[in-house]
Formats: C-alpha cells, sequence, structure tokens
C-alpha cells in the first residue's frame, strides 16, 4: 500500500521562508500551507494513491503551532524541533499507517511533558479528522501549565545590537 506524505511550512521569519518569499513563491507560512494543502489532494490523486492515504504531517504541525509553543515546531526554520516536532510527525504516520489512535502510544521523549505529549496527540488527532484546515488548539493547549515561573518554556532572545556599548 502507498500513502503520500504531507509536508510542514516553514517557520515564519526563518531565512529560508525569507527566501522563498523574495522569490516570489509564498507571502508567508500561512500561504505556503494553503499551497501545500492545495497541491496534496492532487498529487495523491493524479498518483493514483488517493486522498484517503494521505499523511497529514503538515497539517498536525499546523494544529501544534496554534498551541502554546507556537511557531517553534522547527529547530532551525524548515527541520522539524527534535522533541515535539518529530514527535508529532511521527505520531501521524502511526495513527495513519496503523489506522490507530495517536492516544494509543505511551511513548514520549526524554524530557517531554505528559501536557506536551497530549497537545501533540491532539495535534494529529485533529489533522486526521480534517487533514486539509487547521484545527485550533488555543482553548486546551494555549498556556503550558508545566511551565515553572511563567507561561514562557522556551528562551527570549533579545539583540541589543553589535554595535552596543562601543564608542
Amino acid at each position: 500500500e502507498f500513502f503520500l506524505y504531507m509536508t510542514w511550512a516553514y517557520q515564519d521569519g526563518s531565512s529560508k521562508m525569507l527566501e522563498l518569499v523574495n522569490q516570489g513563491l509564498y507571502q508567508d507560512q500561512t500561504d505556503q500551507y494553503a499551497k501545500i494543502t492545495d497541491c496534496v489532494p492532487r498529487a495523491a490523486m493524479q498518483s493514483g494513491i488517493g486522498v484517503e492515504n494521505i499523511i497529514p504531517a503538515g497539517t498536525a504541525v499546523q494544529n501544534g503551532r496554534t498551541s502554546y509553543i507556537g511557531d517553534a515546531y522547527n529547530r532551525d526554520g524548515y527541520h522539524l524541533d527534535l522533541i515535539h516536532g518529530r514527535y508529532t510527525a511521527s505520531l501521524t504516520w502511526y495513527a495513519k499507517i496503523f489506522g490507530k489512535s495517536p492516544f494509543d502510544v505511551s511513548y514520549r521523549p526524554d524530557g517531554m511533558s505528559q501536557f506536551c505529549a497530549d497537545m501533540c496527540k491532539t495535534a494529529v488527532a485533529k489533522a486526521l479528522e480534517t487533514p486539509m484546515s487547521v484545527t485550533s488548539l488555543q482553548e486546551d493547549f494555549g498556556v503550558n501549565p508545566d511551565a515553572v515561573f511563567s507561561v514562557l518554556d522556551r528562551p527570549v532572545f533579545i539583540n541589543f545590537g553589535l554595535d552596543a556599548g562601543s564608542a
């Protein structure tokens, strides 16, 4: 049996996205995702695979971006983050190929909270329900209760400029 893997849109503002925007291919991440969801079903039909065998990892990632993780699903702007990004994509493969629920998987990567694992599983479950459109997870997963001191659960970088303090 053959499957077609739907990829994800790049991180907004990443060098790769800006390069593609400058080439006139996309306006932003939302436009790239819209173009992916436009061409994937057509490719599935033209190849004889059929839309029922699309692995909607791109939609699962886009769903996850509506959670507290936001647009941090990539480690460099386009490759998936090694924890929640890859976990979400692999859950999508598993659920689609084996016809199982992502909630059947008890494994979660080292360092990943149960809350984050549940968010990733929900992102996948919603992608399987509506593979060509985004489902917001904001209401249930908009704030990470595992964050210790604030709702921020990843570093904040501030660019003070290369010449700050120089004469």
